[in-house]
């Protein structure tokens, strides 16, 4: 969660603060309430008024500091903040709505992960600080499909051994139960059997979480801390040392989700529901967006196309 909390000292900041709190009143996960917080607060720190003086020329401004990816997710933000605002009687209108409209981005197309890069992540893990650990981070990614908030949230007492499954919470707090390989289960079983490393030197409880904080010099290990959650910059330092381990080129770690998905759907011969339900996804829209990276049906479009240019079919 965001700490520092200066932006509640300007003048739009205490409308901010009162409208996270009925935000909060409507059940909505503290992730959500982060991103809108971290949203709001590039707006306090540009204009000098409270929420009745905001203009969209301000809020064009602010856009011009994001990345081009963020102005979606940020204008999102701002939108329902002023609405909550004009319903609120705080305002006559809504700044965001005399934006220009985004342009719609043409589909994404994913670099997923092929068989063998993957047995190459698995196998990395065996020259990191702790193996056992690593192989249980990277296999959990890639059996689980899940989103990196997701993962990070996960803890010991998540994984269902008698059901070789493993229980996700997702957005809007959404729970799904997602099934785990015989492998993965006995690897599981390993971990919570096996000490932590000095200074630590217990065993795993099972409030433990699976990705936490390790401080390192080089291989050896200077501390850790199962009790807390690890931060997302963890995280991705941590992806770095997992790819450089296994000797394959860059990818994002959200790819082993896509790699997830898309071989699901071909597991299934394109079971879209299926994939939907996998993944925690609320509308058969959000998944279709995998569709066009299934690697058989794109393998037997192109062998169906050769046979009709040779006159088979």
């Amino acid at each position: 969660m965001m700490r520092d909390k200066s932006y509640q000292r300007t003048r739009l900041g205490k409308d901010v603060v009162a409208y996270l709190a009925w935000k909060r009143a409507g059940n909505f996960s503290e992730r959500t309430l982060d991103q809108y917080e971290r949203d709001l607060r590039l707006v306090c720190f540009a204009v000098g008024c409270g929420v009745k003086g905001v203009t969209h020329p301000d809020l064009m401004l602010v856009l011009e500091n994001l990345p081009p990816g963020s102005w979606g997710r940020a204008r999102a933000a701002w939108a329902n903040f002023f609405k909550w605002a004009v319903r609120e009687g705080m305002r006559p209108d809504n700044p965001v709505d005399r934006l220009p409209p985004l342009r719609r981005k043409p589909d994404p197309v994913y670099e997923i992960w092929d068989q063998d890069e993957l047995d190459l992540l698995a196998a990395g893990t065996r020259s990191m600080e702790s193996p056992l650990r690593e192989r249980l981070r990277v296999l959990t990614m890639i059996e689980s499909g899940a989103r990196a908030a997701e993962m990070l949230d996960l803890q010991l007492r998540h994984f269902d051994l008698a059901r070789k499954a493993i229980k996700v919470t997702g957005k809007g707090r959404k729970e799904r139960l997602i099934p785990i390989s015989q492998e993965l289960s006995q690897i599981v079983d390993e971990y919570l059997l096996t000490e932590y490393p000095p200074p630590c030197g217990r065993l795993p409880a099972l409030t433990d979480y699976l990705w936490y904080p390790v401080w390192l010099r080089g291989t050896q290990v200077l501390g850790l801390r199962p009790e807390r959650r690890l931060g997302y910059g963890g995280f991705w330092r941590w992806w770095k040392r997992v790819e450089e381990a296994a000797g394959v080129d860059h990818k994002k770690p959200h790819m082993t989700r896509h790699t997830f998905a898309t071989d699901v759907l071909d597991a299934t011969d394109g079971d879209i529901y299926a994939v939907k339900e996998l993944l925690g996804h609320t509308s058969t829209r959000t998944t279709e967006i995998y569709l066009h990276s299934s690697r058989t049906r794109g393998r037997a479009a192109i062998d169906a196309l050769g046979a009709y240019r040779r006159g088979e079919q």
